[in-house]
């Protein structure tokens, strides 16, 4: 399954010389068949059910002739904006290589999970659950518990050291529990 959105850098659309020299009707080709290659199998190939797009098909698809459909095709092969497999079917450079960078991304930040999930060692210190109120506002903040407000006044509570150690215990417990996409995974 693909994403719903597509990673559009518009810097990059205008930026690529081989598009700019197409016609506004080529480019306008171009952005519907990124959009159907983005629902392509393979993941930025010109397919639809895992079959090939065929000049009639695309026609239909963009609302076009097959004539004008193959003139802009010749147009973009011509400029170099299309790329096509060894069995004919045309493919998104740019949509192959940022998929293939996304699942290698995907790969590395699950084993660094992993990783860390197997380096964790339990706290000696029972935790108490998180609490969405600020360490100022607690009763107990690192050993001043005063039993009325005068007590414990004087000493020089470091809240940034608070904070610090407070974030790193929320980091710690969101670190050892059951991530979401896992359970995905795992039964793709």
């Amino acid at each position: 399954m693909s994403q719903p959105w597509i990673k559009f850098y518009p810097r990059d659309w205008r930026g690529d010389q081989a598009l700019r020299v197409v016609s506004l009707a080529a480019r306008g080709l171009w952005i519907e068949m990124l959009s159907i290659m983005h629902e392509g199998q393979p993941y930025g190939h010109l397919t639809i059910g895992g079959q090939p797009c065929t000049d009639d098909n695309l026609a239909r698809l963009v609302g076009a002739s097959v004539e004008e459909v193959q003139a802009l095709l010749v147009e973009l092969r011509t400029a170099g904006v299309l790329r096509q497999t060894r069995g004919g079917v045309i493919y998104s450079k740019r949509l192959t290589a940022d998929f293939k960078r996304s699942k290698e991304g995907r790969k590395a930040k699950m084993e660094a999970l992993e990783k860390k999930r197997e380096n964790h060692r339990p706290s000696r210190v029972p935790s108490s659950p998180p609490s969405t109120q600020k360490p100022e506002a607690r009763g107990r903040v690192e050993g001043i518990n005063p039993s009325t407000p005068t007590e414990g006044r004087g000493e020089i509570v470091d809240w940034e050291e608070v904070r610090r150690r407070l974030d790193a215990e929320i980091t710690e417990r969101e670190a050892s529990a059951p991530v979401q996409g896992e359970k995905r995974e795992a039964q793709a």
